[in-house]
């Protein structure tokens, strides 16, 4: 995430990133959290049971979800 780049799984790289150790799901979309420039964290959806595809509706919502929290953050 030091790059400030997002990362949404697709069908060639289903299971890349596990973001918990200890725990077996993969992302699906992460987004960084940017507060005053800098990354203060990341919004991290996880793949259910049968590792699909992040739908666009649910990489919006991890997008919207980081920059509302970067938002609140740098108040």
């Amino acid at each position: 995430m030091e790059s400030r780049k997002s990362y949404t799984a697709t069908q060639a790289t289903v299971g890349d990133i596990q973001p918990v150790e200890g725990v077996e799901h993969r992302a699906a979309v992460i987004y960084p959290i940017i507060a005053a420039g800098d990354i203060t964290g990341a919004v991290v959806m996880l793949m259910g049971e049968d590792n699909k595809v992040p739908t666009e509706t649910e990489v919006k919502l991890a997008h919207s979800a980081a920059a509302f929290l970067g938002k609140q953050m740098e108040e």
